[in-house]
């Protein structure tokens, strides 16, 4: 018989006492939630780990200059294209389930489509093609900073007011071709939103029962124009303006401070951690042990996708605390055991992000092959093992929503290797546009 793992009616992980004796010799585990993705950005991989000729030091601002170059010019097309691709990837890492931050809403010249939800609809044709799930958060942009009107690439962001941003809303929300309950909110940050946004954007997510994701406390710099322009951290400006709550997800959360901490834990918020795209980016390490120590539910995301590794992501939120604080084993000052932990970040907290108001439930399944090396351990040592030592490439099977859609590593709906060319076409055309 494999073995399963579950969650019992307390949300604890429950494991098989006896040794694992499978004839397929195969463990599964829930489906696991990436809570934060911005498919597009998955073609910068590799594109932006070069200097230019005269550049100092690179950075998140740096990085974000490329950004918006590949996002002024993708085609409705394209943006599919790079979604089948990149949710394909997820899938194959054991993610069922991917929250897609979702910005890039208007044609390269920043006029609306018919519907004006048009790249959203491309984005869940992309899930469709793989079968996974997908939430659209739809992301309020309006300028490039306080009083600092949107530049360039901005164009196919923003929003002329919180009126036509949630007008927008409400009519992707009203159509037959998005689920309802697949969709979501999210304030892209407090840089790119004015104040007086954020409570009609909160009350809106409250009458309408759906989550909201923001980006906060990601970097410095992010801090000082706050604190400059509105006097407080941008936590305590979301708790001010009533942002904060369980059905929020604050995304990246690295440089907090205690009252951040206290306000985040008091309001039943999330906070979604991303290590590979913050260590890429050079944001610094978000305070885990502060988080479990006032209870805060994490979360996973792959974000820009600089590796897609849901096993990465989940050890990562061990291995940067213990270089953080130079001791080991620091989730065990807070969870029985490293597999609980890590894996409740995984299912139950990714869910919660991304379904705050449904009830908590999760029949996706992910087979992982047992090595023959751990045929006869116990169940929470064979899993341990492959959190700290293994791949989400050494999945084999998934099946969401009663299909199999992943069976021996491989899609059982996507062409593969027509799906890769035609990707490689469209890597070669950005390689070109973005060389110098």
């Amino acid at each position: 018989m494999d073995a399963k793992f579950s969650f019992a009616s307390n949300g604890r992980l429950t494991t098989p006492a006896a040794p694992i004796h499978s004839e397929g010799n195969y463990f599964t585990i829930p489906g696991m939630v990436n809570a934060h993705s911005h498919s597009f950005q998955r073609v910068m991989r590799g594109l932006v780990e070069k200097k230019q000729r005269g550049q100092g030091d690179d950075d998140f601002w740096s990085w974000r200059a490329l950004m918006y170059e590949i996002a002024s010019n993708a085609s409705a097309e394209d943006l599919e294209l790079i979604g089948t691709w990149c949710f394909l990837d997820c899938l194959k890492t054991g993610f069922t389930h991917v929250g897609e931050f979702h910005y890039v809403h208007h044609k390269p010249d920043g006029s609306r489509y018919t519907p004006s939800y048009h790249l959203s609809k491309c984005l869940m044709n992309a899930a469709r093609k793989v079968g996974i799930q997908l939430t659209v958060l739809h992301t309020a942009y309006h300028w490039n900073g306080p009083d600092d009107p949107a530049k360039g690439a901005q164009r196919r962001f923003i929003f002329n007011s919180v009126e036509e941003y949630l007008r927008h809303v409400l009519h992707a929300l009203e159509q037959d071709d998005i689920e309802p309950h697949k969709q979501g909110l999210a304030i892209h940050s407090i840089r790119a939103v004015p104040e007086t946004w954020l409570r009609p954007i909160a009350e809106f997510c409250a009458t309408h029962q759906l989550p909201l994701h923001v980006h906060a406390a990601e970097q410095r710099k992010e801090l000082e124009i706050c604190q400059k322009v509105y006097g407080t951290s941008p936590i305590g400006l979301l708790l001010k303006h009533g942002v904060l709550g369980p059905n929020t997800t604050v995304v990246h959360g690295t440089h907090v401070d205690s009252a951040d901490l206290e306000a985040m834990a008091t309001s039943g918020a999330t906070v979604c951690i991303c290590p590979s795209t913050e260590r890429n980016l050079g944001d610094g390490l978000a305070p885990i042990a502060d988080y479990l120590k006032h209870q805060i539910p994490l979360a996973i995301g792959t974000d820009s996708h600089v590796r897609i590794d849901a096993v990465d992501e989940l050890r990562s939120l061990e291995d940067h605390e213990r270089l953080r604080l130079e001791r080991r084993l620091v989730w065990l000052d807070h969870v029985p055991s490293l597999a609980e932990g890590l894996i409740s970040v995984a299912c139950q907290n990714g869910q919660r992000s991304l379904a705050p108001f449904q009830p908590a439930q999760n029949t996706d399944e992910v087979w992982i092959k047992i090595p023959v090396h751990l045929q006869e351990a116990p169940a929470e040592h064979t899993i341990q093992d492959w959190l700290l030592g293994g791949s989400g490439r050494d999945i084999s099977r998934v099946k969401i929503n009663g299909e199999w859609v992943l069976e021996n590593g491989i899609s059982t709906r996507l062409d593969e290797q027509g799906l890769g060319e035609r990707v490689g076409k469209l890597l070669a055309r950005y390689q070109t546009a973005t060389a110098g």
